[in-house]
């Protein structure tokens, strides 16, 4: 037999707040409890559901950047930390500064033999070294995905400029938690084809950043040293800053520069079939600047070297060098 409260306690419990309804029990989502004194049916099936967050993987941090030179070779991995293949190389959009796909090879992993597979970058998530643990990229796509994924040759790379090409991989990932727009359907990707030298070509914006490394930086018509390397910020694929060396330039060491992306354009001559950076700030501002070298490299680029500070000189000849020839 149920056993009555007497009424001052009740009016105290009310009063104090720490009275808990039936209805509020966690009895687990879906399931539904007789209370046999008090005679009430309770229904938890309303329930919102318990978000379970895995604490055991590093967030991304926005301040996380790794130099292209040291993406080669990292490994990666799936969700379930499943260990699938290796970045070759990453292959850059130079007009927006940004990593548009990564090359990577699966090897034997899942099957694929030696191709190679240019996946977006947005389909990537960077879990940095920690607890002795090796730095990874980490997709989030299926095996089976990956595996019916465009390949290719890794001794015959395709134009990844072409439509036809960026249309395959819209195609493909477009529907596969990968942010990208879809492509057209049935597009077949030829891999051997080499786009005409034309002053227009298609692929005049996208690089890998091997091939852009070690390109040569022009002040005008005079070179003035080479890319060294790149810093790309992780979280989005932006390039933070394209280290230059100088060598010896009017009289610098051989220190590096940490220029913003906005401070050198890429150019392809067609003629000469050679890419070159134009240098778009004064080489003064470099030469009256502090460099790094390679035990010590920046987060971020020089704000000095940005083209649109004022630093009190004069960057027009520079810059319009360069604009007429977009």
């Amino acid at each position: 037999m149920a056993r009555k409260l007497p009424p001052m306690l009740v009016a105290i419990v009310l009063m104090s707040g720490s009275f808990i309804p039936f209805a509020m029990a966690d009895e687990g989502p879906g399931i539904k409890g007789d209370d046999q004194s008090s005679g009430i049916n309770v229904d938890v099936s309303a329930k919102k559901p318990v978000i379970s967050l895995d604490t055991t993987r590093p967030p991304r941090s926005p301040n996380v950047a790794m130099r292209a030179r040291q993406l080669e070779g990292i490994a990666v991995r799936n969700e379930s930390d499943k260990l699938l293949g290796e970045v070759r190389d990453v292959v850059l959009d130079t007009e927006e500064g940004r990593v548009k796909y990564v090359a990577v090879a699966f090897g034997g992993f899942l099957g694929v033999g030696t191709k190679l597979f240019a996946i977006p970058f947005e389909a990537f998530t960077f879990d940095p070294a920690s607890d002795g643990r090796d730095a990874c990229l980490r997709v989030a796509l299926s095996e089976k995905t990956l595996r019916k994924a465009p390949g290719f040759n890794p001794e015959h790379w395709p134009d990844m400029a072409s439509p036809e090409f960026e249309s395959a991989i819209q195609k493909h990932y477009g529907n596969d938690q990968v942010n990208v727009n879809v492509g057209p359907v049935h597009v077949h990707v030829d891999t051997k084809a080499t786009p005409e030298a034309t002053n227009a070509t298609p692929s005049k914006f996208i690089r890998r950043a091997s091939d852009v490394i070690s390109t040569a930086v022009l002040a005008r018509d005079e070179k003035i040293g080479t890319i060294d390397d790149l810093m790309i910020d992780m979280p989005t694929g932006k390039i933070r800053y394209a280290a230059l060396s100088v060598g010896g330039f009017d009289g610098l060491d051989t220190s590096l520069f940490a220029l913003p992306w906005d401070a050198i354009h890429w150019k392809h001559d067609s003629q000469t079939d050679t890419d070159h950076f134009y240098l778009m700030i004064d080489p003064q501002i470099i030469k009256n600047s502090k460099g790094f070298d390679q035990d010590h490299w920046p987060q971020q680029a020089n704000p000095k070297f940005d083209p649109q500070a004022d630093n009190g000189i004069n960057r027009r000849p520079y810059i319009e060098n360069v604009q007429h020839e977009r």
